[in-house]
């Protein structure tokens, strides 16, 4: 049976049909809802109330069903339905919401009305669980968002590098040489993000290889002093500390660290990058001088959700977040007067948390 044929049944309130149409909604994973205007009933079938987290034998009303929702979409719920009693729509509606639950749904209503005359008399429809279709998208956003994100820094270097050796710069050997690094660096970036895309991968997948940390660090502070020219880096390295790591995963941390530094710091002093061997651990820090961060702000600057709070790249410092956490790392930040400072521990082998 079709689902629209299902649905006129449920509309046309005819017997025979109507419980036969409900049992292979049923057994197809939808719930069905009615509302009776002209006496505000409301009727939810099993599989709704269990969506909708509400006990098979409580009383149901319009309070319940948006005590059930998060509040700005039981705001949509309640508009949505006012518009599909107006006698010059269309009598359909449909929308998707969140519930406010332990399961956290998110559900799909659609519904139409049944009129006589200019009054509606009943309005029926089917409720759906998205939930797994809407984590996919949000997943598939994030990553083609991370990205755009983070090809920001190589094109920025790339578009300066031309610009120099058209110039004909006396360091033209070595900015080619660091703009080819970079275009094969992206490169297999796109492939990567866009491969985590489609497959629907939520968590950050690593290829890790044996080499040195500095060497990643290097190739980092060649883009971005190609990207913002002007803007002095300084990098420590007291070693070359090898490690097994994904080379293009840590080059996405200190992009995004090294262009948060520009961004935010005094382009007066330099930015301080270095790298420490902690016997099993490597401590890379990059730090800059300028506005130290208030302390309210701090706990929320790797949520990418956030806006209008502290003026910094939330979604890039997440991005770093994760990376690191998937290495089996640790990010911390100081910031004060004299400084703000990125510290990053990396274990040096693979498998550890």
């Amino acid at each position: 049976m079709s689902s629209n044929l299902e649905m006129r049944l449920l509309l046309a309130g005819k017997p025979r049909e109507l419980s036969g149409a409900r049992l292979a909604l049923e057994a197809a994973g939808l719930g069905t809802w009615e509302i009776r205007p002209r006496t505000g009933e409301h009727v939810l079938s099993l599989r709704s109330r269990r969506l909708l987290e509400i006990g098979d034998d409580e009383p149901i009303s319009i309070q319940r069903i948006l005590a059930a929702l998060q509040p700005v979409d039981g705001e949509r719920w309640k508009d949505a339905v006012a518009q599909v009693l107006d006698p010059e729509s269309d009598g359909d509606c449909s929308i998707e919401f969140r519930t406010v639950g332990p399961a956290r749904r998110w559900l799909f209503a659609s519904g139409r009305a049944f009129f006589q005359g200019v009054c509606a008399v009943r309005i029926a429809g089917t409720l759906e669980d998205i939930t797994e279709r809407k984590r996919m998208e949000e997943e598939r956003d994030f990553h083609l968002g991370e990205l755009g994100h983070d090809l920001r820094v190589p094109l920025n270097a790339l578009s300066m590098g031309i610009e120099l050796v058209q110039r004909d710069s006396p360091a033209k050997a070595e900015i080619l040489s660091t703009m080819q690094r970079t275009a094969k660096t992206m490169d297999r970036l796109i492939e990567r993000l866009l491969r985590s895309a489609r497959a629907g991968e939520g968590e950050v997948q690593l290829r890790r290889e044996r080499g040195p940390l500095a060497d990643v660090c290097r190739q980092a502070v060649a883009e971005i002093s190609l990207a913002y020219p002007g803007h002095p880096v300084q990098l420590d390295c007291w070693d070359e500390v090898s490690g097994e790591w994904d080379r293009d995963r840590l080059l996405q941390v200190m992009r995004n660290l090294l262009s948060n530094a520009m961004e935010h710091g005094d382009p007066g002093t330099p930015v301080m990058v270095s790298v420490i061997d902690c016997n099993e651990e490597v401590l890379l820090t990059v730090a800059n001088t300028g506005q130290p961060i208030p302390d309210p702000f701090r706990d929320h600057l790797f949520d990418p959700t956030r806006r209008g709070t502290w003026p910094s790249d939330h979604l890039g410092l997440y991005i770093v977040r994760e990376i690191v956490r998937a290495h089996g790392g640790r990010i911390e930040l100081t910031s004060d007067e004299s400084a703000t400072v990125f510290h990053v521990w990396l274990p040096k082998k693979g498998g550890q948390s």
